[in-house]
């Protein structure tokens, strides 16, 4: 884990607003509880206020002060601010330097810190098609607006398979991953569910409140979209391909020349999709080595493309 990976989880863990003891904290994090109170010390030096609190329940706790140089945003420019953020991070990260990405991703996690609009991962750099933008962006605030007053909604949804059917949905939270917006919640039956935007034809709020729980909404966000945000460790042959070199791909790269044409690679992703594509990416050039998953997925896919062709 990086530093930026754990300031951003330590975060994460003071988000609901309750007091996380240092001894907890260096825990969940697999740190030193040393570490923890350098984190926050960093934390503050950026604009955070994370108060001490003492005694047997003390710990550390996140204040959102009216003092933030980001109080006066609204939820509406909060919104537009995160998603052109997103944008560029997603772009050419190339174009930037190493401090000049960390201070994006600071801004990207304050912003979205507030007012409940939660920001998942920049999983990859595909432009995503919006045929209705008019109607995409207003959902967009009618959701946003759903999520602030916790008020239940019904949406109007189209699935992957193409079928129509409306949902009755308490949302909790708004996210991105991939440059899309998903709004996140519980169903009638209480069970966790997500809607893509660019699939919803409709939204219907309903003038009914629900009781908004801040400890499930954070398990919600943290585990339960169906989105693997877990680092991904690769090890990866390259032959016949130089320009791959030419990149920073991920996390803790490493490459070793083996000889004149062929190179053994480490890297570490952000996540599982992102190891995926970079690994299609190298076509006939890249053979993986670890881990065995990755390794089997990519077999998969390829006797898919295959039978295409057949």
């Amino acid at each position: 884990m990086t530093k930026i990976e754990g300031l951003f989880k330590f975060l994460d863990y003071l988000s609901d607003g309750g007091i996380k003891s240092v001894d907890y904290l260096a825990k969940e994090l697999e740190v030193t509880p040393r570490t923890i109170a350098r984190w926050r010390d960093d934390l503050e030096a950026v604009g955070y206020h994370i108060e001490v609190k003492t005694g047997p329940q003390g710990g550390y706790t996140l204040i959102r002060g009216k003092d933030s140089v980001l109080a006066d945003l609204n939820q509406e420019e909060i919104i537009h601010i995160v998603t052109a953020l997103t944008n560029v991070l997603q772009a050419d990260t190339m174009l930037y330097t190493p401090e000049q990405i960390d201070a994006l991703y600071r801004l990207v996690h304050t912003l979205s810190l507030k007012e409940n609009v939660v920001h998942i991962d920049t999983i990859n750099s595909k432009t995503v098609l919006i045929e209705d933008e008019e109607a995409y962006f207003k959902h967009l605030n009618v959701l946003k607006e759903a999520v602030k007053n916790h008020q239940r909604i019904i949406i109007h949804y189209i699935n992957s398979q193409n079928e129509a059917k409306d949902y009755r949905f308490e949302p909790y939270e708004l996210f991105i991953v991939n440059k899309v917006w998903y709004v996140g919640g519980l169903n009638e039956d209480s069970n966790i569910r997500f809607f893509k935007l660019t699939r919803i034809q409709e939204v219907e709020v309903l003038d009914e409140r629900f009781r908004f729980d801040v400890p499930s909404s954070k398990e919600i966000k943290v585990n339960n979209y169906g989105f693997k945000i877990e680092p991904q460790k690769v090890e990866v042959l390259v032959k016949n391909n130089n320009y791959f070199k030419e990149y920073v791909w991920g996390e803790n790269q490493e490459i070793i020349q083996l000889d004149e044409h062929t190179y053994k690679m480490r890297v570490e992703f952000s996540n599982r999709l992102s190891a995926q594509e970079f690994i299609l990416t190298g076509g006939a050039h890249f053979e993986v080595l670890q881990p065995e998953s990755l390794r089997t997925w990519i077999q998969n896919t390829a006797n898919l493309i295959i039978n295409n062709y057949a």
